[in-house]
């Protein structure tokens, strides 16, 4: 072996100890790394990381831009359920109600709906929504003389 050859590549005053698995440089004991297929230089070592912090960093900008397109989705659903919440809406819609329900906000001026679902409120118990969605059908459809 020439003398070359036992120098370290990034040391020159360092003897070589063995050599990188990924570039095949002669490499010192203070140029060595340890990755998955053995001995590496710390060059190679420092360019997996960042080949793995990009790759991390691609995969973050996928998940931001697939959350970008389902946003107005989840904040369509929060905002409704906001709203229910901040009207006193009733946990849980039992027979009737859920169907009446949707169907009122699809069409929240169907006046024969608005009735139904008011009865069914009154039906469980739940007097109090009733006067909430009446005073939002008054508000955003006109005054109905059936449902006062």
């Amino acid at each position: 072996m020439s003398e070359a050859a036992t120098v370290c590549k990034y040391h020159p005053n360092a003897a070589a100890t063995g050599s990188c698995v990924q570039c095949e440089a002669v490499i010192c004991d203070v140029c060595t790394a340890f990755g998955i297929d053995g001995v590496i230089c710390t060059k190679c070592k420092a360019r997996a990381w960042k080949a793995k912090r990009n790759r991390r960093y691609a995969m973050l900008g996928v998940a931001l831009v697939g959350l970008g397109f389902l946003s107005p989705t989840i904040y369509r659903s929060a905002s409704k359920k906001l709203t229910d919440i901040r009207d006193g809406a009733p946990a849980i819609y039992k027979g009737k109600l859920a169907p009446l329900a949707e169907a009122l906000d699809k069409e929240p001026c169907d006046r024969r709906k608005i009735v139904d679902f008011c009865d069914e409120l009154l039906a469980e118990g739940e007097p109090q929504y009733c006067l909430v969605r009446a005073d939002r059908f008054f508000a955003q459809c006109g005054d109905y003389v059936r449902l006062r």
